[in-house]
């Protein structure tokens, strides 16, 4: 894909994943250098389920496009046992487009979804690792409060982070 920068007066828009945008994604995915070959798999496989059956498995990906090119998505789904709070599993931005505002329209674009469904509370966990640490930062950015960690969870020295963001 060749990169033009995005500038104030150029449009992106969100709208739901379809079953032809997945190698798209994939490569997205690919993309993203903090994503270990692991991460990528299930963020691969999240996308699978997905676009096969949203309703069945409870995944829903929202896809940002620029002249017809997937530059970032988020995938969510309702969070098991609840009733009013939802898990955003990965929120992902081409490395050539970040800082553009492309994660901020999807959160946009996933808050409007979620709304109408009665949504109070978005949540977003990630790893304590320096490598992560814009990661941390952008969902600070973005609203969410970190509301939670456990040491060591991932690994020894790899913290989980959870972030909530209230839709009310």
């Amino acid at each position: 894909m060749k990169h033009t920068p995005l500038r104030s007066s150029q449009i992106f828009h969100t709208t739901n994943a379809k079953p032809a945008d997945r190698r798209a994604l994939y490569s997205l995915i690919d993309s993203i250098s903090e994503f270990s070959s692991s991460e990528k798999k299930v963020a691969c496989d999240l996308i699978r389920l997905a676009l096969k059956d949203s309703r069945k498995h409870g995944y829903h990906v929202l896809v940002a496009k620029h002249n017809q090119h997937i530059v970032g998505y988020v995938c969510f789904g309702p969070t098991p046992l609840t009733k009013t709070t939802y898990d955003l599993y990965w929120l992902a931005v081409h490395p050539k487009f970040q800082g553009q505002g492309i994660a901020r329209q999807l959160l946009n674009s996933l808050i409007a979804t979620l709304q109408p469904k009665g949504a109070l509370v978005l949540r977003a966990e990630t790893s304590g690792t320096p490598h992560y640490r814009r990661t941390r930062t952008v969902y600070q950015k973005l609203g969410f409060k970190e509301v939670g960690r456990i040491k060591h969870f991932y690994q020894k020295g790899d913290d989980l982070f959870t972030f909530a963001l209230s839709l009310s």
